[in-house]
């Protein structure tokens, strides 16, 4: 074997796996324990995408084969939330009721643009699912499509030619924390897609590209301009030194509490109508899930475990003050959405378009010092991400995904 190959396969050395296998073998483990033999459905199912993973490890120097390859993930994982039943996921009628209905009208472009108050890029796909079919369940493949495509897509771009990011350790991460409520915030997470390809573009200096992202992923949902506050905290460690940037964010991020603690407090005050109201509840009535998990162990511990590895990686002079500085902000930022959502379920989900970012940089950083990161505190990560998942999605049923069916899969 020569020397190039030997390369692509540093990918799967144990210590970057070790942890992640771990965790899907609880996947299996645990539910056995706890009596929820439905959840095999989705252990079996993320068993299957992590050998994805580690051929994608293998191959990610030679761009063909990883293409090949990640096109077929890409398949897998539509197919397998595309053809899912309308039951699974919270929202997934909704979504049906108000965008898939409504795109049977649109016979031209005029049409597309009487509609008002919903996602244009949204309704677009349901307009191109009706080119095909007229199967609702057109709406939730194609949805499906877009977020594996551009999520994963964002990946190998950051990945090509060389890998930053283990795939194995991304797949496990999104799976567990992230898949299930995309089948639930379908629209928010085609924009948290491009958010994520965005960031990515911008790292690459893309930023025609980048732009275009932020502009296509605003279209389908408006909670993503949030994470303006990120470019506004770049500027700030780019071009303040540090005492005077680390005084403006904390302005900023005391605004923050302060705006998110009051505008929407006030809102439903300052407006009236059905639509808004019933708007609102729809952010609340269908978010237990969400509600229960603010304070919970789950999130303080993560929290707790990201700050303290970004700290100790700077201690050790492994990323740039300036680094730390987006990181720590990033997740204070995430963080005060999540404490103040507590009062309104909006701002939680605010709190996701961070978590998206999060999840990436967490990936990153688990490839790239897991040998330097201490043992136990991978393990702990990893040991959060799998209660986070069982918890949450499997026993508290969160976001109305398990258990999972499909009629088309026979499941």
């Amino acid at each position: 074997m020569n020397k190039n190959t030997n390369k692509s396969f540093e990918g799967n050395n144990w210590h970057i796996l070790l942890l992640p296998v771990i965790t899907i073998i609880a996947g299996f483990i645990i539910p056995f324990i706890f009596g929820e033999d439905n959840a095999y459905v989705y252990s079996w199912f993320i068993a299957f995408s992590i050998v994805f993973g580690f051929l994608l490890n293998s191959y990610n120097n030679r761009s063909n084969i990883c293409l090949l390859l990640l096109l077929l993930l890409i398949t897998y994982l539509t197919v397998f939330i595309g053809c899912r039943d309308f039951g699974v996921g919270t929202d997934t009628l909704v979504y049906i009721d108000d965008y898939w209905d409504k795109g049977r009208y649109v016979h031209s472009i005029g049409d597309f643009f009487d509609f008002s108050y919903i996602s244009k890029a949204f309704l677009l796909l349901s307009v191109i699912g009706h080119l095909f079919s007229d199967d609702h369940q057109s709406l939730l493949i194609l949805t499906a499509l877009t977020i594996n495509a551009v999520t994963f897509l964002s990946v190998y771009i950051f990945n090509y030619k060389k890998l930053q990011i283990n795939w194995v350790v991304y797949i496990v991460i999104w799976q567990f924390l992230l898949m299930n409520t995309s089948m639930n915030l379908m629209r928010q997470y085609c924009a948290l897609a491009f958010m994520q390809l965005a960031l990515v573009l911008f790292l690459k200096r893309k930023y025609f590209w980048a732009i275009l992202s932020v502009v296509i992923g605003y279209q389908f949902h408006s909670t993503v301009l949030v994470l303006g506050l990120m470019g506004l905290f770049y500027l700030f460690g780019k071009y303040f030194e540090p005492k005077k940037r680390n005084i403006l964010t904390f302005i900023v991020l005391l605004l923050l509490i302060i705006a998110t603690l009051s505008a929407f407090k006030y809102i439903s005050l300052l407006i009236t109508g059905d639509y808004i109201n019933e708007h609102f509840d729809l952010y609340t009535d269908n978010s237990v899930f969400e509600s229960h998990n603010l304070f919970g162990v789950s999130y303080l511990t993560f929290s707790f475990l990201f700050v303290f590895s970004t700290i100790y990686l700077r201690q050790k002079r492994l990323i740039s003050n300036n680094e730390t500085y987006l990181l720590i902000t990033l997740y204070s930022t995430a963080f005060i959405l999540r404490l103040t959502g507590f009062s309104l379920v909006y701002l939680s989900r605010l709190s996701d378009s961070y978590n998206c970012f999060i999840y990436l940089i967490l990936a990153y950083l688990l490839t790239k010092f897991s040998n330097r990161i201490p043992f136990l505190i991978q393990f702990m990560i990893y040991t959060v991400i799998f209660y986070s998942w069982f918890s949450g999605y499997i026993l508290n049923s969160g976001a109305g995904t398990y258990p999972y069916h499909s009629v088309i899969l026979n499941i």
